[in-house]
């Protein structure tokens, strides 16, 4: 999903604002093309033509809202958790059925006021109706200012929200922070992802598809995750939330220099991935700085635990596996 296309939500007073402006503007063509009719044939097609033209414009654009905004009941999981974490899912929900309800509620009473326009003989009553008609817009835009308000503050807020394929199979890199996920990201898929200089160094979930002659396979760097499920942050909740509805498969990253954190405080965070996933391969990473003896006493101690995840230590290895495994995956994920 890529909320980030979804478009700006002006608030109905500008749209209204705007179709007046329209009818100022159009007044006079209007006025030549019914020149020839008599006095209430002209005012019927005028206050026609005034209401047609902001029915026409709040159609357009609130059903151009209607389609574009996702239902969230509809949303993948992973999203749906997003926008319970981070927003008022329920007051989110309201104020897209405000959104419906205006759409519903304006044709209504557009028919409405066309079949009176259609009745009416009198300049008074043509004129009443017209009035009437901008008076129940009006209770509409104000009714539904704050639902339009909150739709707006939202869309800010999603369009930052990481765009993933729900539906590709999916490999979830994990690991602590500083151990090379964001750069076996890259190596992998060749896509770069965002990195900033601070604790947690990847901001936010980076994703990159590899595409192969059976298909696409999604890898999705998940920020930094930390064995503190009490106190996580919203990042390492996102990192949660990824391994936990987005992962088909993991691919946990041992960092052997010990430079941010210890071997054994690895292994719990290893075993605390099996909450969110039983399919995972363990990658030793920056094997440039480690000297082939900690390797193979790595092995040892990984052989030692009785782990039942494959282990692989050399990045060649590695895409030789991934390659290996490409039809399966697809294949899977499509039955």
């Amino acid at each position: 999903m890529e909320f980030d296309k979804l478009q700006i939500i002006r608030p109905l007073q500008e749209i209204f604002d705007l179709a007046l402006k329209k009818i100022k503007k159009n007044r006079s063509i209007i006025k030549k093309k019914i020149d020839k009719l008599g006095y209430i044939s002209k005012l019927k097609k005028l206050n026609d033509y005034k209401i047609k033209t902001i029915n026409g414009d709040f159609k357009k654009y609130l059903k151009n809202i209607v389609e574009s905004f996702p239902n969230i009941d509809q949303l993948h999981l992973f999203y749906r958790e997003l926008i319970i974490l981070e927003l008022d899912y329920n007051k989110l929900k309201k104020s897209l059925g405000a959104v419906k309800w205006s759409f519903e509620t304006i044709e209504k009473i557009t028919f409405e006021k066309l079949m009176q326009l259609g009745r009416k003989k009198n300049r008074e009553e043509l004129n009443l109706i017209f009035k009437s008609y901008l008076g129940r817009i009006n209770s509409i835009i104000k009714q539904t200012k704050k639902e339009f308000e909150y739709i707006e503050k939202c869309r800010f807020h999603m369009k930052k929200f990481p765009a993933v394929k729900t539906k590709l199979f999916t490999i979830c890199i994990s690991g602590f922070p500083n151990v090379g996920k964001s750069t076996l990201l890259y190596k992998i898929t060749k896509s770069k992802p965002e990195i900033k200089n601070y604790a947690f160094t990847t901001k936010k979930i980076n994703a990159g598809i590899i595409d192969s002659i059976y298909g696409k396979i999604q890898f999705v760097d998940t920020p930094g995750t930390l064995i503190r499920p009490n106190k996580a942050n919203k990042i390492e909740i996102h990192a949660n939330l990824a391994l936990e509805y987005l992962a088909n498969q993991v691919l946990f990253i041992f960092d052997l220099t010990e430079s941010s954190y210890s071997i054994e405080d690895q292994f719990k965070l290893l075993e605390k991935n099996e909450e969110y996933s039983k399919n995972i391969t363990a990658y030793t990473s920056k094997q440039d700085l480690i000297e082939n003896q900690t390797i193979e006493d790595f092995k040892k101690l990984y052989k030692s635990k009785k782990i039942k995840y494959k282990l692989i230590t050399e990045f060649e290895d590695l895409k030789k596996f991934i390659q290996s495994n490409l039809k399966k995956w697809v294949l899977d994920n499509q039955n």
